[in-house]
């Protein structure tokens, strides 16, 4: 062997040792092609580009979503503001008329309310709550569903949330949460608006105050307005229910025959034949109404219009039932 040879066979020795010398161990090799121990060999970026092809995934599911149920869920929250703001507003002017001295003070503040005045207030706060709880729903709406493509920060949470996250089901989460309230408010809101008005008609001639007539009227209006608030109250609890039942309310059920819309179009036209009877034998004759005479308006009229906004309420139910796909 010559000694070129030799300086060969030293070197390659050499390498061998410096190579199995430089072997990592086991551990420290599989931490490093794992990187923290999640689901990519590369960890960050590849975490990385499955977060942002998660968050283009639900842009475009968000993007391609019905409008049926941005709509829905506003006019919802619209109806059901106006609604409150009725119950409100006729619950005011009840307490209002209650005191002699608040009834003064008003008179020195805004001068006599008329019936035509205070029936055009009520209209009017109707309509604002309706308008404005509107452009808040639409607002809200939009935060809540772009809230799912928000990230937090950390990329395994947000691919966790990314992949759990549902626009669609989220949107019918935010429907169904204010079906209730769609119903129950809505009808406690006509009703009672509703027998205001009818009242403050019934004695829009005689040229009183509207708060004098309130006094005089509320042991009346009173608990035909707590008993349409009671029965709008039950049919929103029914509506509540019916997703957790199998079956259909009974109670919805009956509500929603034409029977109920007829009875309360001959509740209505009776009530209205009664009171016009009534008014014309005090304008004419002087002849004040008796309680029992009283009470039976009152019951008339009230069914006249539970009945026929029952009946419209949720039939506009099932529309927009139909629109989301149901």
């Amino acid at each position: 062997m010559t000694d070129l040879d030799d300086v060969i066979c030293s070197d390659l020795a050499a390498l061998g040792a410096e190579t199995a010398g430089a072997i990592p161990d086991f551990t420290a090799l599989s931490a490093k092609l794992t990187g923290s121990g999640g689901p990519y060999r590369d960890d960050q970026p590849g975490a990385e580009a499955r977060r942002r092809a998660l968050r283009d995934e639900r842009a475009r599911e968000l993007a391609l979503m019905p409008l049926a149920y941005e709509r829905v869920f506003v006019h919802r929250v619209s109806r059901a503001a106006g609604g409150a703001v009725a119950i409100l507003v006729v619950a005011g002017a009840l307490l209002l008329s209650t005191d002699l001295w608040t009834q003064r003070l008003v008179y020195l503040l805004i001068g006599q309310p008329t019936a035509p005045l205070l029936a055009a207030l009520l209209g009017f706060k109707v309509l604002a709550g309706y308008v404005l709880a509107g452009w808040v729903a639409e607002r809200y709406y939009e935060r809540r569903l772009r809230g799912v493509l928000d990230v937090a920060g950390d990329t395994y949470t947000d691919i966790e949330n990314l992949e759990a996250a549902d626009p669609a089901r989220e949107a019918r989460r935010l429907v169904d949460r204010v079906d209730a309230a769609a119903i129950a408010l809505p009808l406690a809101g006509v009703v009672t608006g509703g027998l205001l008005v009818g009242m403050l008609t019934f004695f829009s001639d005689h040229g009183y105050s509207a708060l004098a007539l309130l006094h005089e009227g509320r042991s009346v209006l009173a608990p035909a307005a707590f008993a349409g608030i009671l029965v709008a109250v039950i049919l929103g609890y029914a509506c509540a229910g019916e997703r957790r039942l199998v079956d259909r309310s009974p109670l919805l059920r009956a509500a929603e025959h034409w029977a109920v819309l007829a009875a309360g179009g001959a509740a209505a036209i009776a009530g209205l034949w009664f009171a016009a009877r009534t008014s014309f034998g005090m304008h004419a004759y002087g002849i004040i109404p008796g309680s029992a005479t009283s009470l039976v308006l009152g019951a008339v009229g009230l069914a006249g219009l539970v009945l026929p906004a029952t009946w419209v309420a949720l039939w506009w139910r099932r529309r927009e039932h139909r629109r989301l796909g149901d």
